[in-house]
């Protein structure tokens, strides 16, 4: 059955006279077009519409006749049932003038239309062969867009209303949606129009679509009747319910329309290069795959309070109101609170107890018939993931949300579920969510949506909304918080009364909570009383194993209920379980259960020491990020509280305390908190403070934390502490709110000797940072790539020529101009070891005459790198004639600049460049006469010794300037790869490096030399010095190994050939057998070369007999069940250090003959199998790791292993006492598992750097790891 049939297509008869009003959507189109385009803003004005509204809808519609109507339409969905709509609006168009249109519309509007709405029962009796709107824009979707026209003319439309349809649609899908709305509107009440319309499909040929239309059951009339109801008891849920924001979270009469108050939030999906803004939600609901599919699922992420469920609130209302497009698809739109649920919780269960009124007479099993056959047409929003009742999750146990949710039923379902982004990896787990989905993070409101949101609340006071606005821009921590709609609804409230605001965020929520009692005429001392006794019952449920959010009346005292629920701190409510009414108690956000709780937690502190300790150190254990708010609350103003917190992270966290740790930063929170006077205790700070700081991706909040921690150790022991630090790596940071105390911090790292910072500077921030280095005596490197520094370098370039120590400056991607570079260059001539200057990337085209003079004071320079930066022909020639004066220039690397046909007038200038030893010119557009000019000049260069030129044309140019090649005598490097040579470039090219005493590595992967090696092959053994060929790519077949093999059997330093990628699949037979005597060979690339079972045999027997071979790289080959035939000549590789299996579809029993053979192995310190699937066999094959003595590395990275595999692996590492390595990042089957396997890593006493990236290991996995793996330097989880 059709996605749209047997309901989807249907709706009940009586469309016209729905619940909202006589007014269909064929009258109000007529009504528009009758409507002056001078007249129709100030009839909307009548109509209740705001400016903003007004000017809204030009923008959605671009003809005025579909602005007018799309007017009058959400007019119409706002309308409450009571009201005559025909009546309210000819009263508006009377009071524009519009008299006639009024009169007209009062005597063509049919009798029917003015009767009292139809009750449900008559609107569910309706027959099959109606069809509504949502019917007829499915039926649109699947007409031939070449072919509808024939249709028109089939059902009675003329060329001239074909014309009009087109004229006033500018989609196809519209123009034929348009077509058939008004064909169905001209047919009498007696006509079946599901068979007349079949009947004319069938007349054009569309035999396939009148087929699936005119499919229809009993039992589809059942299932759609049910559907009917369920949609309108929906939306006019949503209408009544979402209709308001309620703009005082404690004063219940002040509310405003959500269509007038709701600001929108910063919606932004993908990561890094493919990170976007969306620019509404509707696009989110329009998001593809690769493959063109829409994809169903998606998960919003944001802190507590950025406004996801006011976002989902407002979904479900614009769907019920019909305002937005792309919501018009849905029929069903369920908006459910995961507070309320578990995970054995059933979609339908679930609408029946939290969206339908108790006496809502409809069948269950008919509505669930509904969605299962028109999964397409239903939408389901689940708002708080986080706040499931469920913790720990059982696939088994799923109901049909969760079902739902990981697509084991009702795939066709658009779902989007919004969790805290503590929960996310748990969302986002194999039982849960998988790929496709849309990951979009809820980011809460920008600087606009501020200002804009501000000036609502305040619209009748906009002096008050000014100075509110200029209060948060002071301060960064409420220029963090008012990103937060919630806490900037608080904002606002709080600053109705005396125009204040607190500085920390509990200080926040304690003047909420006092402004609470005060307008409930609730004094101080009771409130605060009040507030302590609810966190108690808070408390338990935050404890409690399912976290419970939902509370009894019974669970409180009677007066401390009453006084709560009279404040507005905790509401009440009334929920079904399972049609059994139950009164539900709840705080009115979970920030709020955190607050109090954070308080009662205080208090015990006082009271009972032994109480407060136990319940801090269950917390603690159980995985303190899980608990952030509650505790950052209970520092909130109290020092000595917030030691003894930081003590018991100490005791229980102590390896987590690093700043690019959630725990460290949960630590730093509660810290600023607290806003202490003094520092914590030394432990503590050393803890914290390690010799490399890594800032990665911060949140604005994270950062202001992290820097005030910074700064009051500066503060109050200047260096004492921050000369420990090393090195320090700030990356895609937005940190203009925390610069100032990080530079300040910076400024005492009096050890650093590196500085990494990506992303993060702007032109706001990057003086201020330049400048608290200026006097750091070890600072050597300074890396500043991907800051977009454009036109700024005048305000902080001078700060450069203090940091005297410096050696390597890095401006790679930094937007800078050659008004920039001039500031830069005349700074960098008083640094006095400066050696390495990169400026890759930067658009600097026809701009080196101002900059390039100044190159040539930069005595100590050794490389300079301008890799990108749009340089022309006169740029060369400025550079290189400024460089000739420096005597220590040893790289000159300049690729990607388009240099084609200019080396005439530069080239001649390298030659001057005496110290030079190292060119780069790959793709530059050079072409055969610039190979000459450039190969010409190099001669003269005494040390020359590396030439890159790949990725140059250069086909059918060598006979030109390979001849000169031979004249470039200390010439040991020469890179030709991807240049188009062909068969007689090669010969000229080889034939003129046999020449060369020095030439060690030759590379020319990626030419197509298929089939032509035994032209130039004979001159490779002349190639005496040579040590590594590279021939990747090559289009190389097995006679042309044979000529390359045998040849390179006579250079007595060959040590590395190098040719994957060249498709040798059944070859081997002719080639291998000469390897054998390549006997100074110690790597051997075959990786991506098709090689079979056979192939294998041949290679391994071969390479046994060679003396030196300490690397075997064979990755990405199909030899998946035939390790049996070549694993056992592995183990007479006894040289062999590296072995390199990655992506050989490998089975379990083929790792059981492959680790048999290499514990033989005497220097095997590298084995890597990653990409292979080895899930579930490792009981078979992981005991002979034990017996790889030797082994420093071990890469298991995407193996599918589970925690069971790991257990088998564990066990055997602990054996080897050399492992440093070990890298199972990508099995996501080790979520949850860790407790099994983590415990005998602790006796693998050399390892360093285990990786377990993309584990989707949970908050108690890393516990444990941390836990059994303290004594590490690093653990990339």
């Amino acid at each position: 059955m059709a996605d749209w049939d047997g309901g989807e297509s249907q709706r009940r008869l009586g469309r016209h006279h729905e619940a909202t009003g006589p007014l269909d959507d064929d009258s109000l189109y007529s009504i528009s077009t009758q409507i002056h385009a001078g007249e129709w803003r100030g009839l909307a004005t009548r109509l209740g519409f705001s400016a903003a509204e007004v000017s809204h809808f030009p923008s959605d519609h671009s003809f005025t006749a579909e602005q007018i109507n799309q007017m009058l339409v959400t007019w119409r969905n706002r309308q409450p049932v009571h009201v005559n709509q025909t009546e309210a609006l000819c009263k508006a168009l009377k009071e524009v003038g519009n008299a006639q249109l009024a009169d007209n519309l009062t005597e063509n509007q049919p009798s029917a239309c003015k009767q009292p709405t139809t009750q449900r029962a008559v609107l569910c009796s309706q027959t099959p062969g109606e069809l509504d709107d949502s019917s007829l824009y499915d039926i649109a979707e699947q007409i031939d867009a070449n072919e509808w026209t024939r249709l028109a003319a089939k059902l009675g439309f003329n060329q001239a209303r074909v014309s009009h349809f087109k004229d006033n649609h500018s989609s196809v899908v519209d123009q034929i949606n348009g077509m058939l709305v008004a064909w169905r509107k001209k047919q009498p009440g007696d006509v079946n129009q599901r068979e007349a319309l079949c009947k004319a499909l069938r007349e054009v040929g569309d035999i396939n679509l009148a087929d699936k239309l005119s499919e229809y059951s009993a039992s589809d009339v059942q299932s759609l009747n049910a559907a009917n109801i369920c949609e309108d008891e929906l939306k006019s849920h949503y209408k009544e319910t979402g209709s308001f924001l309620q703009m005082n979270p404690w004063c219940e009469d002040l509310k405003k329309p959500i269509a007038e108050m709701c600001t929108k939030v910063q919606l932004i999906t993908g990561e890094g290069k493919t990170e976007y803004t969306l620019v509404s939600y509707e696009e989110m609901l329009l998001l593809k795959t690769k493959e063109g599919k829409l994809i169903p699922i998606a998960v919003l992420s944001g802190l507590a309070g950025r406004g996801k469920t006011t976002l989902f609130d407002k979904i479900a209302y614009d769907w019920a109101a019909g305002s937005c497009k792309v919501l018009q698809k849905y029929k069903l739109v369920f908006l459910l609170k995961m507070c309320n649920l578990k995970q054995e919780s059933n979609l339908v269960g679930s609408v029946f107890d939290q969206l339908l009124a108790e006496d809502t007479n409809l069948d269950l099993n008919a509505l669930e018939s509904y969605i299962k056959m028109n999964s397409g047409k239903v939408l389901i929003l689940l708002d708080g993931f986080d706040e499931l009742r469920t913790t720990s999750l059982n696939k088994s146990s799923f109901g049909s949300i969760l079902k739902i949710l990981n697509r084991r039923m009702c795939r066709g379902c658009t779902v989007l579920v919004s969790t805290r982004p503590s929960h996310l990896v748990r969302l986002t787990t194999k039982a849960l969510i998988q790929q496709p989905f849309t990951h979009v993070r809820v980011m809460g409101f920008s600087k606009e949506d501020i200002t804009e949101y501000v000036n609502k609340f305040y619209c009748d006071e906009p002096t008050k909304a000014k100075e509110l606005l200029t209060r948060i821009r002071s301060s960064n921590l409420f220029s963090v918080l008012a990103e937060s709609p919630m806490l900037l609804l608080m904002m606002c409230s709080l600053w109705s009364k005396d125009s204040k605001l607190p500085e920390t965020m509990s200080s926040f929520y304690h003047n909420a909570v006092d402004e609470i009692g005060k307008r409930k005429d609730v004094s101080e001392q009771e409130i605060n009383s009040v507030v302590i006794e609810l966190g108690k019952v808070g408390l338990q449920g935050l404890l409690f194993p399912d976290q419970v959010l939902s509370f009894k009346d019974s669970d409180f005292e009677p007066g401390e209920l009453n006084l709560a629920l009279k404040a507005g701190i905790l509401t009440t409510q009334r929920v079904f379980k399972g049609r059994v009414p139950h009164g539900s108690v709840q705080f009115i956000h979970k920030t709020f259960q955190e607050f109090c709780s954070a308080l009662y937690l205080q208090n015990l502190f006082e009271v009972n020491r032994q109480e407060f300790q136990k319940i801090l150190n269950e917390i603690v254990s159980k995985s303190p990020v899980d608990f952030e708010y509650l505790l950052r609350f209970c520092c909130g103003g109290n020092e000595t509280c917030t030691f003894e917190i930081l003590n018991v992270f100490l005791a229980k966290c102590k390896n987590r305390l690093s700043v690019r740790d959630r725990v460290g930063q949960l630590a730093l929170h509660c810290y600023f908190e607290s806003q202490c006077k003094c520092l914590p205790s030394k432990k503590f700070i050393q803890a914290v403070l390690r010799d490399n700081i890594n800032l990665h991706g911060l949140l604005d909040d994270t950062l202001l934390s992290v820097t005030y921690f910074l700064r009051r150790v500066a503060e109050d022991s200047g260096s004492a502490y921050l000369d420990k630090i090393k090195k320090l790596n700030i990356s895609h940071c937005e940190w203009i709110r925390s610069v100032t105390d990080l530079a300040f911090a910076v400024s005492a790292m009096k050890s650093l000797n590196k500085a990494q910072i990506i992303g993060s500077l702007t032109s706001e921030t990057i003086a201020p940072v330049m400048k608290s280095l200026r006097n750091l005596a070890k600072l050597v490197s300074l890396n500043l790539f991907y800051n977009y520094l454009d036109s700024t370098a005048a305000s902080w370039g001078m700060h450069l020529k203090e940091i005297k120590p410096l050696q390597w400056l890095n401006l790679s991607h930094c937007s800078l101009n050659g008004e920039d570079m001039v500031h830069v260059a005349e700074s960098l001539k008083d640094l006095p070891n400066l050696a390495r200057l990169d400026v890759p990337n930067n658009n600097l085209g026809g701009t080196a005459a101002s900059w390039g003079i100044h190159l040539k004071e930069l005595k100590p320079l050794q490389e300079l790198i301008l890799r990108n930066c749009s340089l022309n022909g006169q740029d060369m020639v400025h550079v290189v004639e400024s460089l000739k004066g420096l005597h220590n220039l040893a790289t000159l690397d300049i690729p990607g600049n388009n240099l084609g046909g200019t080396a005439a007038s530069w080239g001649i200038h390298v030659k001057e460049l005496k110290p030079l030893q190292r060119l780069d010119l790959r793709n530059c557009s050079l072409n055969g006469q610039d190979m000459v000019h450039v190969v010409e000049s190099l001669k003269d260069l005494p040390n020359f010794a590396e030439l890159d030129v790949s990725d140059n044309n250069l086909d059918g140019t060598t006979a030109s300037w390979g001849m000169h090649l031979k004249e470039l005598k200390p010439l040991q490097e020469v890179d030709l790869s991807h240049c188009s040579l062909n068969e007689q470039d090669m010969v000229h090219v080889v034939g003129a490096l046999k020449d060369l005493p020095n030439l060690a590595r030759l590379d020319v992967s990626g030419n197509n030399l298929g089939g032509t090696a035994a032209s130039w092959g004979m001159h490779l053994k002349d190639l005496k010095p040579l040590q590594k060929m590279d021939l990747r790519g090559c289009s190389l077949n097995g006679q042309d190994m044979v000529h390359v093999v045998e040849l390179l059997k006579d250079l007595p330093n060959f040590a590395r050939l190098d040719v994957s990628d060249n498709n040798l699949g059944g070859s081997a037979a002719s080639w291998g057998m000469h390897l054998k005597e390549l006997k100074p060979l110690q790597r051997m690339d075959l990786s991506h070369c098709s090689l079979n079972e056979q192939d294998m045999v041949h290679v391994a027997e071969s390479l046994k007999d060679l003396p030196n071979l300490a690397r075997l790289d064979v990755p990405y080959n199909n030899l998946g069940g035939t390790a049996a035939s070549w694993g056992m000549n592995l183990k007479d590789l006894k040289p062999l250090q590296r072995m390199d299996l990655r992506g050989c579809s490998l089975n379990g029993q083929d790792m059981v003959h492959v680790a048999e053979a290499l514990r033989d192995l005497p220097n095997l310190v590298s084995l890597d199998v990653h990409s292979n699937n080895l899930g579930g066999t490792a009981a078979s094959w992981g005991m002979y790791l034990k017996e790889l003595k030797p082994l420093q590395e071990l890469d298991l990275r995407s193996c599918s292993l589970n925690g069971q595999d790991m257990v088998h692996v564990t066990k055997s590492l602990k054996e080897l006492p050399n492992l440093v390595s070990l890298d199972v990042s990508g099995n996501a089957d080790l979520a949850g598992t860790a407790t099994s396997w983590c415990l005998p890593l602790k006796h693998a006493k050399a390892l360093r750097d285990p990786e377990l990236y993309s584990c989707e290991l949970t908050e108690e996995d890393k516990k444990r790891l941390h836990d059994a793996l303290g004594n590490l330097d690093k653990l990339l989880l």
